[in-house]
């Protein structure tokens, strides 16, 4: 793979401390995800199950989860809000069965 993204995922959803106070959802630091990017435009099945066209596909041998969120080119790690989340999350097997390649749709 030649392109590289960076990901996150949930490392606790947060909540509240024992005076009541909130705690914010803590994310995982920034992982590099070797993968091939393209701009794609395919018509997808999203999380809720609606049907949307794609604008980007990701595809990488690491195993993807659908709560996992991604900088893309040009977005700044160092904030959440620029990391993308995936509209759908796929995989694909091999001969032998085995699952081998992630699919990720944003």
């Amino acid at each position: 793979f030649r392109d590289v993204v960076y990901a996150t995922y949930l490392v606790s959803e947060g909540g509240q401390d024992p005076d009541g106070n909130p705690i914010p959802p803590e994310w995982a630091d920034p992982i590099p995800v070797r993968c091939r990017l393209e701009d794609k435009q395919v018509l997808i099945r999203n999380k809720s199950g609606q049907e949307i066209a794609s604008k980007t596909q990701l595809i990488t041998d690491v195993p993807v989860e659908s709560h996992w969120r991604f900088w893309l080119p040009g977005a700044d790690t160092s904030k959440l809000d620029q990391a993308e989340e995936p509209e759908a999350v796929g995989s694909a097997g091999s001969l032998d069965g085995r699952t081998r390649l992630w699919e990720v749709w944003f």
